[in-house]
């Protein structure tokens, strides 16, 4: 007799609270729950990248070899594309019944009797890659709640990667922006005497550095934001080099 899975509503209740909506980890603990709420023995998070799947999260209490965290397979020969193209249907309790399943290589070699996979979606609708479970053994007892359950936690694990890639597209503006200002010379350097009280005299200069780029924003703001992506020395360097242009 298969073992008696406890209620979706108060796991998933329990499960979202524990884990919140703070960082990768949210999608490890998202993967580690729905396997063992499914009794499934590998869920993994995947990315489509040029024609392949790129393993972005795995939970699993079994030893795999085709199968790691940042690893690749060739799309076409995985579960994935199929459903992501409407070839298979998400839930899979035997894939014994499904003649195509003996067509993916990746059924021999993990092997795979039951699978179950969800879209996970950019932020603009688009496809980011999959939120997949499965096991080495057939079971008939999962059903459209299950697939329900993925989908809840597939939302939760695709809020995580949209946050995730937010970011790195705001930090990819400011490096490009920050790049395009020291290549271009994109700021000017303006000098204020320093003067000798007693012969009224220069006796040197403060170079200051005025930022053309826009919007305008005082040199701390540029400044600050070059350090976020770690560019701050770089782009101290090209001003230093600039005001010292004027030392004769």
């Amino acid at each position: 007799m298969a073992p008696k899975r406890p209620p979706v509503d108060a796991h998933l209740l329990a499960a979202t609270q524990k884990i919140g909506l703070v960082d990768d980890d949210t999608i490890d603990a998202s993967l580690r729950f729905v396997r063992e709420h499914l009794g499934m023995d590998i869920a993994y998070l995947s990315e489509f990248v040029d024609g392949h799947i790129v393993f972005r999260a795995l939970d699993t209490e079994v030893a795999l070899d085709i199968a790691s965290v940042g690893s690749t397979l060739p799309l076409q020969e995985t579960y994935c594309h199929h459903i992501s193209e409407g070839r298979l249907p998400e839930l899979i309790n035997d894939t014994a019944d499904n003649p195509l399943c003996s067509t993916i290589p990746a059924t021999a070699l993990l092997p795979i009797k039951r699978h179950i996979s969800v879209p996970v979606l950019r932020a603009d609708g688009t496809a980011y890659g999959m939120f997949c479970c499965l096991s080495h053994k057939a079971r008939m007892d999962l059903n459209s709640r299950d697939v329900g359950v993925m989908r809840a936690f597939a939302a939760i694990a695709g809020e995580q990667v949209n946050n995730r890639l937010s970011h790195h597209d705001a930090e990819s503006t400011v490096r490009n922006r920050t790049l395009d200002i020291m290549r271009n010379k994109a700021f000017d350097i303006v000098y204020q005497p320093i003067m000798d009280a007693q012969t009224r005299r220069p006796k040197g200069f403060e170079s200051l550095a005025r930022f053309r780029s826009e919007p305008y924003r005082t040199p701390d703001v540029w400044i600050g934001e070059a350090r976020q992506v770690g560019l701050q020395q770089e782009l101290e360097i090209c001003l230093i080099e600039s005001a010292l242009n004027a030392l004769s």
